[in-house]
């Protein structure tokens, strides 16, 4: 990506291990080490992130640190949470629409919809913008559900 180009909006920086630090990767954030409260780094490589939340490298700088956590230190990145697939109940299916995200309460645990009726990333109250809808997809329980692309509104 050009040097150049402007930082994407609704893009974060952070720092991710080399490793890691390569366009397109995803992550969920977990949260810090105890050891790296103590960092000068930590507020750019922590503050800006949800615990619990997807985030995709939109971005890679040139720029490096040493990190003790990471054994080839790490880079500064551009993140965004990238949109997700979630089952809604078709009531809701508008594209463009800004719902409240609910998941669908299903304790089905060898259902093939599962993750989707409870989307990694995702949390009940979440404001969610619906980008594209999949169709319809079955339900065990007989609920009317739809696949659908969400992307969180901050």
């Amino acid at each position: 990506m050009n040097k150049a180009a402007a930082k994407k909006e609704g893009a974060v920086m952070t720092l991710v291990g080399q490793r890691q630090a390569r366009e397109n990767f995803t992550f969920i954030h977990q949260g810090s080490a105890t050891e790296c409260q103590k960092c000068q780094l930590f507020t750019v490589c922590m503050k800006n992130l949800a615990t619990n939340r997807i985030y995709k490298i939109v971005r890679v700088h040139d720029r490096s640190f040493p990190c003790p956590m990471h054994e080839d230190g790490v880079r500064l990145v551009e993140v965004e949470e990238p949109e997700i697939r979630a089952a809604i109940d078709c009531r809701h299916l508008f594209e463009g629409a800004i719902v409240k995200f609910a998941p669908i309460k299903c304790s089905r645990l060898n259902c093939s919809h599962f993750e989707a009726c409870n989307p990694v990333g995702l949390a009940e109250g979440d404001k969610c913008r619906i980008e594209k809808s999949f169709g319809p997809i079955p339900c065990p329980l007989g609920q009317k559900l739809v696949l659908a692309s969400l992307r969180r509104r901050h």
